[in-house]
């Protein structure tokens, strides 16, 4: 991918997330190859709107897009990602960050819209983070040019060639407990997992459920109200920071270290896990996954 996420915890700060946002290569198929019946649409062929946005925490810009009802209905399991492209940015990809709106990953609804977490910055993720919801017929992106910001149509300027990846295969694992670790805007795809769970009969598919989501500061956490949900509903959630506050009574290191220290009492065999973050995070808790008896077959990521 075009554009890399310096993502903000568990990856020992380096560079090269496979995460929700900008993962180097999250799928073979990406981008090129044909898709379901009649094969892929040309580069180029969904123009995508900015319906809303909002800045979900101080670094990480939240996006609603709408585009053609023959891309919404690409979308029908959790982990699947867009490869979107700018004209001026370039391109990239991007976890969907919210469920499908059916019962089920097999029988969901179209989505109306298709929501995104991005980081602010360089690259296309910085230009996305300043797409403005459309007024009318078009929306405008402000852009920094030679004498500062400047106007552009986002109708025109941004598009996908489709909704791309085969998603969390969690369809062959029921029954089995579910552990989720984000790290950085690693949550986005892990959240539309879990708004998916939270669905009765879905919920009901799975044993125990924990999330472990990690951050820099404790005003990076995205959807901050969501999680306290969680809590309510019975997933355990362990909430890790690298640089905590005074008095800060959850995790305190990379979520991974955190996992080590204090990993779910039922993980072993009959676990899956869910990832998303950088590399790192990715590699060390595979290996510690590994040690604790889980079938690779059960470690799962979105690309």
């Amino acid at each position: 991918m075009s554009t890399k996420d310096r993502s903000s915890q568990g990856g020992r700060e380096t560079a090269g997330s496979a995460s929700a946002n900008e993962a180097d290569d999250p799928s073979g198929d990406a981008g090129t190859e044909a898709a379901a019946a009649g094969g892929a649409p040309a580069v180029g062929v969904f123009p995508l709107r900015v319906r809303a946005a909002w800045d979900e925490t101080p670094t990480l810009r939240g996006l609603r897009l709408h585009g053609p009802r023959e891309l919404l209905q690409q979308y029908h399991t959790p982990g699947q990602y867009l490869e979107l492209v700018h004209d001026e940015a370039g391109s990239g990809y991007f976890a969907i960050a919210a469920a499908p709106t059916g019962a089920s990953p097999a029988a969901a609804d179209p989505p109306r819209e298709l929501e995104l977490l991005v980081r602010r910055g360089p690259g296309l993720a910085g230009v996305l983070a300043e797409l403005q919801p459309e007024e009318g017929a078009s929306a405008t992106l402000l852009a920094a040019g030679p004498a500062g910001p400047v106007a552009a149509q986002s109708a025109q300027a941004l598009r996908t060639q489709g909704i791309r990846g085969a998603g969390f295969a969690l369809a062959a694992q029921a029954g089995r407990d579910l552990l989720l670790v984000a790290a950085g805007s690693g949550i986005a795809p892990l959240r539309a997992v879990l708004q998916l769970l939270l669905r009765q009969r879905e919920r009901q598919r799975f044993g125990e459920v924990a999330l472990y989501y990690g951050e820099r500061t404790e005003s990076d956490f995205a959807y901050r109200g969501e999680l306290e949900a969680l809590r309510a509903a019975g997933v355990a959630v362990e909430l890790v920071l690298s640089r905590p506050p005074a008095g800060w009574r959850g995790g305190v290191g990379y979520v991974q270290d955190h996992l080590r220290t204090l990993p779910p009492p039922w993980l072993g065999p009959s676990t899956v896990a869910l990832l998303c973050g950088q590399s790192g995070m990715i590699s060390e808790v595979t290996a510690l996954l590994t040690a604790h008896q889980v079938p690779p077959s059960q470690i799962l990521m979105n690309y």
